[in-house]
């Protein structure tokens, strides 16, 4: 079980528990969420006796948005008859100022201006730690420096339709940076998906507590989830009266987009293969700033690394390849926070 964020955005009913009671929610991936886990981990503060409710998105123009969140990356590879592990941390926090979509095709679309305003992160693997933190100013120069280093303070455009979903993007923060690096990450439609990954996990129908959907997902990034969500009841978070929604499913990536560009001694080993995608989510949805103030996401999946496992080059005249698979256990650990500022 992957170790929980340094920091967290999860409630905390001061008024009916101590403060250290709380543990806050921990990653349970690949185990689904179920409502004994919200019962304990929210004390049974779930209110069930509300209306059936229809649920919508919306981001007010002329608004500022402020956009938090953290990921956490833990695998597990073997290397020389011996198991490895490698950890990742990134915080990352945007500023989106939203305004109506001048782009005449998008009809009743919206654009948002979105300025990173942090990012930190650190990596550790084989006994080796590399961190960088824009905040500091005594970061040292390595791999993070170098891709991190010029985004801070930069502001790209995003142009959604009516449904908030991406359409185009101009000045994309990083955007030449391969899908494999971690600048990746933190560019504005990356960060943007964050948001609108939840919005298309609503019910199309009104809902009460107790009622259950299936969701599809299909994102930029090369992600689609299938499973199923059902709105719990409501809670108390951050000072806003949220629908509490639990989701649950399965998660897949398309691979080949994920290696364009890769260099061509790779892409004769073959894709990099995905397999037991799973996914397991739980999403604080104010309905009165119609918005996910606050979502925790788990997934876990096993990469398969594709390698030539010839014994002796020599012996392929042809040269042809022995090929096989690694397989390497990844779990992802994220929380996202977003308000509108007063």
């Amino acid at each position: 079980m992957i170790a929980a964020i340094s920091w967290s955005f999860i409630p905390r009913e001061t008024n009916t528990q101590q403060p250290h009671e709380n543990e806050g929610f921990r990653p349970m991936s690949p185990q689904p969420v179920d409502w004994d886990v919200i019962q304990k981990q929210t004390w049974g503060n779930v209110d069930i006796d509300r209306p059936s409710k229809k649920f919508r998105a919306e981001f007010v123009s002329g608004g500022t948005y402020t956009q938090k969140s953290a990921l956490e990356i833990k695998q597990v590879f073997p290397l020389n008859g011996k198991e490895h592990s490698s950890l990742s941390y990134m915080d990352v926090e945007n500023t989106m100022f939203v305004s109506d979509s001048s782009n005449v095709v998008v009809g009743g679309g919206k654009q948002f201006n979105i300025t990173l305003n942090h990012v930190a992160m650190t990596q550790k693997s084989m006994g080796i730690e590399v961190k960088y933190d824009s905040e500091k100013s005594d970061n040292e120069s390595n791999l993070l420096s170098d891709e991190f280093g010029d985004l801070v303070g930069q502001t790209a455009t995003i142009n959604t339709d009516g449904n908030y979903q991406i359409i185009r993007t101009s000045s994309d923060t990083g955007s030449q940076e391969t899908e494999e690096s971690s600048a990746s990450s933190v560019t504005p439609s990356s960060q943007f998906e964050l948001v609108s990954r939840m919005i298309k996990a609503l019910p199309v129908e009104s809902a009460k507590p107790g009622d259950e959907w299936d969701i599809q997902i299909n994102l930029e990034s090369f992600e689609e989830i299938d499973g199923h969500a059902q709105l719990l009841g409501y809670i108390q978070y951050d000072g806003a009266d949220c629908a509490l929604i639990i989701i649950n499913g399965t998660v897949a990536f398309d691979m080949s987009a994920l290696v364009e560009g890769v260099d061509a001694a790779a892409s004769e080993l073959g894709i990099m293969q995905m397999k037991d995608g799973k996914m397991s989510s739980v999403m604080y949805w104010d309905h009165q700033e119609n918005l996910a103030r606050f979502t925790e996401i788990n997934l876990s999946f096993t990469l398969q690394n594709p390698y030539d496992a010839s014994t002796d080059f020599s012996d392929s005249k042809d040269g042809s390849i022995d090929l096989s698979f690694i397989d390497v256990p990844t779990f992802e650990y994220m929380q996202i926070y977003l308000e509108r500022n007063e």
